[in-house]
């Protein structure tokens, strides 16, 4: 008997402390923004690399020392930023058939320019192609110092966001109350590409990389790069 009645006892503190919270609950409204900044490109990134095989290493590191230099020495002519022009990295590969026969060393190295003269991207890349570049590995024209621009982006995504909810909330007669969460769903930078595409590389050869129209590297870049950040908040919902 005496445990019947704590039992019932629990059960109805239960209940009272249950009907109290749904009583304080006020619901929520999820919701996602997005928010775009756009700017002007300011800067080039060109990611280029030589790649030679041979049997010998002295020899291939020899050949490929000789066109990174001449590579350095074509780009040198261009007004590049020198805290962001640097060797990417240099790799020394074994290569076997089947996993069993040594068929020679392959022997790669990476480089990124950064050119701040945007108008001679065509002619830094064209430049290092005829160097003795085997391969384009990216191209990219986008903005230094971006924070503010992506802070700015955030703003504008949480606005959206407010925005939403508030339009959901008036149409079943209600308004947004308190914030209850914000995730950010990450940014992305979008826009920033041109007419060349990264993954129709332009691959090595006896003589170096083939220019795709003969003579010259043609890009259409962009007028301008947009950085994007999406977010999900939630909102409580209250009465008007």
């Amino acid at each position: 008997m005496f445990r019947f009645a704590v039992s019932v006892a629990l059960l109805v503190m239960t209940a009272s402390a249950g009907g109290a919270e749904s009583e304080e609950s006020s619901g929520t409204i999820n919701v996602s923004g997005e928010g775009v900044v756009t700017a002007a490109p300011n800067i080039f990134f060109l990611d280029v690399s030589v790649t030679l095989q041979d049997m010998n290493l002295e020899t291939i590191q020899a050949d490929v020392a000789g066109r990174c230099g001449q590579i350095v020495r074509a780009a040198r002519q261009f007004k590049l930023d020198p805290a962001r022009t640097f060797t990417r990295d240099y790799t020394i590969s074994p290569r076997r058939e089947n996993g069993q026969k040594f068929i020679g060393y392959l022997v790669t190295q990476r480089f990124r320019f950064a050119l701040l003269e945007l108008n001679q991207a065509e002619a830094l890349t064209t430049a290092v192609l005829k160097a003795g570049a085997t391969t384009i590995e990216s191209i990219e024209f986008t903005v230094t110092d971006s924070d503010e621009l992506w802070e700015s982006a955030r703003e504008k995504a949480v606005e959206h966001a407010l925005k939403r909810a508030t339009r959901l909330a008036k149409a079943a007669g209600a308004k947004p109350g308190p914030v209850k969460m914000i995730n950010d769903q990450g940014n992305q930078t979008i826009d920033a590409g041109c007419a060349w595409n990264p993954a129709d590389r332009t691959q090595t050869n006896a003589d170096g990389a083939t220019l795709p129209d003969g003579d010259r590297v043609f890009f259409v870049p962009p007028s301008a790069v947009k950085f994007r950040v999406r977010v999900a908040a939630s909102f409580g919902i209250e009465s008007l």
